[in-house]
Parts: C-alpha cells; structure tokens; sequence
C-alpha cells in the first residue's frame, strides 16, 4: 500500500504522486465517507434555526438579555455556518 513505505526512515515523509491520491479519493469508502459528512454539514443550520427560533424570546428571558442581544447571537450563528460552509468548500475543492 502506498502508505506503508518501508524506504522512508522513521519521522520521514515524502509526497504523494497523483496516482496515490487518485487512488484514495476514488476509494469507494472515502466516497461514501464524504457524502455522509457532507449531507450532515447541510442538514445542521435548517435544524438548529428551526430549533432556535420559536424560542428566541424564552432564551432572551432566561438570560435575562434584550432581545437584540439575543439577535446578535443569531447573527453570529448565522455567520459560524456561513464560515464554515466556506471554509469546507474550500477543502473539498
């Protein structure tokens, strides 16, 4: 397997040819893998809005926060799945 070099000395790395990569992203496992992860990180932000919003004003209450406070904290949400919606797009490039 390409990841078992016996002629790289213990702590030594080399890169990766193209084949060897190919060979692991093409991997039916790694697919399958990806697609799940993938499907979560879209099914997250409806649920946790969904979820958030009809107790809004409770959060609000029980913080004892004004309720623009508690509107910064959606933005905020709001901003965290946009970044992070970025940044995995970045990564699955």
């Amino acid at each position: 397997m390409w990841f078992l070099d016996e002629t790289l000395e213990e702590g030594e790395f080399r890169p990766l040819t193209n084949e060897e990569i190919g060979e692991f992203l093409m991997s039916e496992k790694t697919r399958i893998r990806v697609f799940i992860i993938l499907g979560m990180m879209a099914m997250l932000p409806p649920l946790a809005i969904d979820m958030y919003l009809p107790s809004f004003l409770d959060i609000a209450r029980d913080l004892a926060v004004s309720q623009e406070k508690g509107a910064n904290h959606l933005s905020g949400l709001y901003l965290w799945f946009c970044s992070r919606s970025a940044f995995s797009g970045a990564c699955c490039r």
